[in-house]
């Protein structure tokens, strides 16, 4: 009875993790890029939130957290660095905004460094902004063995297919804006990735 009790307390209920779930799904955004801009749509439905002209914007404003579009002298869109695309589309921004930093936009894509886990170079603040993987530190080190045990589980659940009828594909591919870095080595197989399928 106690151990239920606990149990109820501290662990939510199915419904409560989908409830969970799609409220968090309705958070979501992702970006694409269009021919004259971009558009910001919700994931959760796929319906266009904003369709953005480069043209019809006076300026933007690039901060590590955020753009700020301004239209009509005024604050027309903020769009937080958590939406999917915000990494690519940072460095698409046309040439010709006065108040844009270009040169910080690439200041910062050059001090990023590889991740171990993922093979791109997006870490920054020990984070992955790719995968979201830590960097190896104190704290891994007491939960893992070792260094290569830490990233062979996170390339394991990285690299498996979401789907029974998806291929495994172990890549460090170009991806959301971030470059493959060229070092990088995975150390999982398809083989292994497929026993911890099963």
């Amino acid at each position: 009875m106690m151990k239920r009790f606990w149990r109820w307390l501290l662990l939510p209920s199915k419904k409560q993790i989908s409830q969970m779930f799609r409220e968090r799904l309705r958070e979501m955004r992702e970006i694409s890029i269009t021919a004259h801009g971009f558009r910001v749509e919700k994931l959760d439905d796929g319906s266009v939130e904003h369709d953005v002209v480069w043209r019809r914007l006076e300026d933007i404003h690039f901060s590590p957290e955020k753009l700020v579009l301004i239209r009509n002298g005024s604050v027309y869109l903020e769009i937080p660095n958590e939406y999917s695309g915000w990494y690519a589309l940072v460095q698409q921004v046309p040439v010709g905004y006065p108040g844009y930093d270009y040169g910080g936009v690439k200041q910062f894509f050059a001090s990023l460094a590889g991740c171990d886990v993922c093979g791109l170079l997006a870490v920054t603040s020990h984070k992955c902004l790719s995968c979201g993987s830590d960097v190896w530190n104190e704290q891994l080190a007491q939960e893992y063995a070792t260094r290569e045990a830490y990233v062979r589980e996170k390339q394991l659940d990285l690299f498996e297919p979401s789907g029974e009828d998806e291929t495994i594909d172990i890549h460090n591919c170009a991806e959301g804006g971030f470059p493959s870095d060229p070092a990088w080595r995975a150390l999982v197989t398809e083989e292994e990735i497929r026993e911890n399928m099963a």
